[in-house]
C-alpha cells in the first residue's frame, strides 16, 4: 500500500511541477508580448512627438519670417508684439530650431519701438 501512495505522490509532484513550470512559461510570454506592445507604443510615440515638434518649430519660423516681413513694413514692432515675437523665438529654440531665424529675430529688435494701437 505504501508503494502506490508514493507512486502517487510522484505522480502528483511530477504533474504540479510541470503545471506549475508551464504557468511560469506562459506567464513569461505574456510579460514579452507586454513587454514588446510598450516598446512598439514609445516608438510611436516618439515618431508622433518628433512630428509634433517639427511642425511646431516649422509653424514658430513661419510666424517670426512674417512677423518680420510685416513690421518691417511697416517701420516698427510694438511692445506686445515684441515679446510675442521674443516668445516664438525661445520656443523656436526650445524645438531644437537653428541660427538662421535668428539672424531674422536679430532684425525685429532693431526696429523701433511703437505706440500699441
Amino acid at each position: 500500500m505504501e508503494d502506490v501512495i508514493q507512486v502517487i505522490f510522484a505522480a502528483f509532484t511530477t504533474i504540479m511541477t510541470s503545471l506549475v513550470s508551464y504557468l511560469f512559461y506562459k506567464l513569461k510570454k505574456r510579460e514579452d508580448k507586454q513587454e514588446e506592445l510598450v516598446k512598439k507604443l514609445e516608438e510611436e510615440r516618439k515618431i508622433h512627438d518628433d512630428g509634433v515638434d517639427e511642425a511646431l518649430r516649422a509653424l514658430c519660423r513661419d510666424r517670426i519670417l512674417q512677423g518680420w516681413r510685416y513690421f518691417h513694413k511697416h517701420e516698427g514692432i510694438t511692445t506686445r508684439d515684441l515679446e510675442t515675437m521674443t516668445k516664438l523665438n525661445n520656443a523656436y529654440h526650445k524645438l531644437g530650431g537653428n541660427g538662421t531665424t535668428s539672424a531674422v529675430y536679430d532684425k525685429i529688435l532693431e526696429l523701433p519701438l511703437k505706440e500699441s494701437d
